[in-house]
């Protein structure tokens, strides 16, 4: 797959992780009932599930583009 491919697929996946969504307001409300030590498995949780989903959506896009 060619380079700039990598580099526009790169760009919207950090524009995609900076902007809030449900996992900032899950995070901001599990900091504010429990505390910041409990929330952390929130952030972790959600920061596992968001490079799992990355790196799937990257092999069905890489797959789809050389089909």
């Amino acid at each position: 797959m060619a380079i700039h491919t990598w580099l526009i697929y790169l760009l919207a996946v950090v524009g995609l992780s900076l902007t809030p969504g449900p996992n900032s307001l899950l995070a901001l409300t599990h900091g504010a009932l429990y505390g910041h030590r409990r929330s952390l498995f929130t952030i972790a949780g959600g920061s596992a599930g968001f490079v799992l989903l990355i790196a799937l959506s990257m092999l069905g896009i890489g797959a789809l583009l050389q089909a």
